[in-house]
């Protein structure tokens, strides 16, 4: 295995480091927006397609899809709103850094369908920022190695489940029994999954070996894949239902997890879809400053049959959209490769 510090070595981690003295004092507008941009770019999103691009105005970036860095629903089975869910990741994200030094943004979400939304510096007067959040940006990774297997504190539970963004539900699974009823539907839906050839396509596509110099996509390591093997991953999954990602990995991963987050919609909007993407990153960041590891593993969610039996099980008033997986890290994990900001800039 390659050591988790040289993996974040190249021209394609960059994006990660950050100086935090770097900001713009007294700079333009647009370049203290540009600014949190480099944290923004950080943000979560569906295989790592990273699937923003930014249009800089006067005082107002407008965030785009970018077209190039497209996840199609009919693939991946998401209904056409992945990109947008992404994109919610980025907005939350950029919300969250210009939090960090003490500034408010004045968002506002377009109907156009080549915009998805403008954001601006808010007029208030700036106040002291939580360098903290900025820290907590560049150090959130999604971790998919297995976590202590203990519950989280009440107050955790609390913070994480504090998600106040409308359109947006969220069921936090705590207990063992029901953790370990998820656990057993996402072994099942992988295997449903894995089946459409279609779908592996896709996800072959965003596969990447664990040397790739590429800004996008899925190092074999992010998944627990070693070096060799991450070389021929592509082919594998594109060709094979059953020589993809273990489904009883999967299954492992969820049950050694402190508690699982369902989270979903009540209705197909697509601001809603927006707003699913601001509470992953709102409660990635926040899980990362209690110390606490995250990743998400939606597949019990995204296969219909199982996503059923979810909204059933656990009796649910919405539709399940993804899963995040809460808890005590017992392993270091890398982080993805990320596009430069002066790359994704229209």
């Amino acid at each position: 295995m390659i050591d988790p510090d040289k993996r974040s070595s190249g021209k394609n981690y960059e994006a990660w480091r950050i100086d935090q003295n770097d900001f713009p004092e007294g700079g333009e507008e647009i370049d203290i927006l540009l600014f949190f941009c480099r944290y923004a770019i950080l943000s979560a999103s569906g295989h790592n397609s990273q699937p923003w691009k930014i249009s800089p105005g006067e005082k107002t970036i407008l965030v785009k899809i970018n077209k190039d860095h497209y996840i199609s629903g009919e693939k991946s089975g998401l209904l056409n709103v992945e990109p947008y869910v992404s994109i919610g990741t980025f907005l939350e994200t950029l919300t969250m850094a210009a939090s960090g030094y003490g500034y408010d943004l004045v968002m506002k979400y377009s109907n156009n369908p080549d915009e998805v939304a403008s954001v601006e510096l808010g007029k208030g007067q700036r106040a002291n920022g939580n360098k903290e959040i900025l820290g907590a940006i560049t150090h959130r990774v999604s971790n998919r190695s297995n976590f202590a297997r203990e519950p989280l504190s009440k107050s955790s539970i609390l913070t994480l489940g504090a998600v106040d963004i409308k359109g947006v539900n969220l069921t936090v699974v705590e207990d063992n029994e029901h953790i370990l009823k998820l656990a057993r539907l996402t072994e099942s839906a992988i295997k449903n999954i894995m089946k459409h050839k279609k779908y592996r396509q896709e996800l072959a596509e965003w596969v990447r070996n664990n040397v790739s110099k590429k800004f996008d996509g899925m190092p074999g390591f992010t998944h627990g894949v070693p070096t060799i093997p991450s070389f021929v991953a592509k082919i594998v999954i594109r060709n094979s239902a059953r020589m993809g990602p273990p489904p009883s990995r999967s299954k492992e991963l969820m049950i050694n997890s402190g508690a699982l987050l369902i989270v979903g919609y009540q209705k197909a909007e697509r601001t809603n879809f927006i707003d699913l993407g601001r509470a992953y990153s709102r409660i990635c960041i926040n899980a990362q400053l209690l110390g606490l590891a995250t990743s998400a593993l939606g597949a019990a969610v995204i296969d219909a049959e199982s996503r059923e039996r979810v909204v059933k099980e656990f009796g649910l008033n919405y539709r399940p959209a993804f899963i995040i997986r809460v808890g005590k890290p017992t392993e270091t994990a890398a982080h993805s490769p990320r596009w430069p900001l002066s790359k994704l800039i229209d």
